[in-house]
């Protein structure tokens, strides 16, 4: 009787393991989180890179324009009518697959001038 024990703890196991929600998985919204440091900014254009992107949308008094200039590539505009943090969303075919990569690529400050370190800029996007 007692062979057959952990024969049962291990389908129960197994059972319980499978039916377990391993995380978000489908469609839905990735956030974004744009900072430029001390410096505040007006407006940006990122080139995000990733697979299964579908869109973009801004938060609060950030405004998203958006253009996939090929393939899995997509150029986005950040405009903010209030200089500082800018807020977005990625709407993705697929929560779980790994997140896109970000690179800054032009900015103007705060007074429409352009800048030309963008080394201060960072962009966080997270699940």
């Amino acid at each position: 009787m007692k062979r057959y024990v952990p024969k049962a703890l291990v389908v129960i196991m197994v059972m319980t393991l499978s039916s377990c929600d391993w995380g978000l998985q489908g469609p839905g919204l990735l956030s974004g989180v744009l900072r430029a440091g001390p410096i505040p900014l007006g407006a940006v254009v990122l080139e995000i890179r990733g697979s299964g992107i579908e869109g973009f949308s801004g938060a609060g008094q950030t405004r998203v324009f958006h253009a996939e200039p090929e393939p899995d590539v997509h150029r986005v505009a950040l405009i903010n009518s209030a200089p500082g943090q800018f807020d977005f969303s990625v709407v993705v075919q697929d929560v779980s697959a790994p997140l896109p990569t970000v690179i800054p690529l032009q900015a103007v400050d705060g007074e429409n001038e352009p800048m030309a370190n963008l080394a201060t800029i960072s962009v966080n996007i997270f699940r």
